[in-house]
């Protein structure tokens, strides 16, 4: 760009001579520079506020969503609208780490029934394959965020299946439950538990 190779010349030869030879006026170089400093200061202010909203989110061990970073930042005297903080988050990568608990899901095609709480929180077993528990957290990978399901043997809090997805519904829960399964089959009387209060009994014929 002719105003760019001005500045850079500009130690060597006079912006007008070198005006002049590009053929443009001096006036619209001085008024690129102008608008050149001002987006220069732009993107630094822009900066400095990507920063804060990350040391916020960070001090929150990731937890704050963009409510809480739109009030804790006011208290620091800066005032950005939520749409604003959404969208740094959003383009920064900065997605709050949650966890949630889920209710197993009974679509009418399985042999899996609802019973209430026969744990009573109540989690040892004497053997393996007697109860099973299951939970649902959101983590960050390399293709982004996701949703991870797992399913936990409660005699000895294996990992014994899960299931992965961008969204968090029955075919996840379903996923998890088919991994543990296949690998580990399952017993007349198993109870699958949430941390709800709710389980899956499986009968096997």
């Amino acid at each position: 760009m002719k105003y760019e190779a001005i500045s850079k010349l500009i130690k060597e030869f006079s912006v007008v001579k070198m005006c002049r030879a590009l053929g443009v006026k001096p006036q619209n170089y001085y008024r690129w520079i102008q608008q050149e400093r001002k987006n220069k200061e732009k993107h630094v202010k822009e900066l400095s506020i990507i920063n804060r909203v990350e040391e916020i989110f960070n001090d929150s061990d990731q937890t704050y969503g963009y409510r809480a970073i739109k009030k804790e930042i006011e208290e620091k005297g800066i005032y950005l609208s939520e749409y604003k903080i959404r969208k740094i988050m959003r383009a920064n990568g900065f997605y709050p780490q949650t966890s949630k608990k889920y209710k197993p899901i009974h679509n009418g095609k399985t042999d899996g029934k609802y019973y209430d709480n026969r744990l009573k929180q109540k989690f040892k077993t004497n053997k393996p394959n007697q109860a099973w528990a299951g939970d649902i957290t959101y983590i960050r990978t390399s293709i982004g965020w996701v949703y991870l399901a797992v399913v936990i043997d409660l005699f000895n809090r294996e990992v014994i299946g899960y299931g992965v997805s961008k969204k968090i519904n029955g075919e996840l829960v379903k996923q998890a439950l088919a991994n543990a399964i296949a690998r580990r089959g399952t017993e007349k009387d198993l109870i699958f538990h949430s941390d709800r209060g709710c389980q899956v009994r499986q009968e096997v014929a």
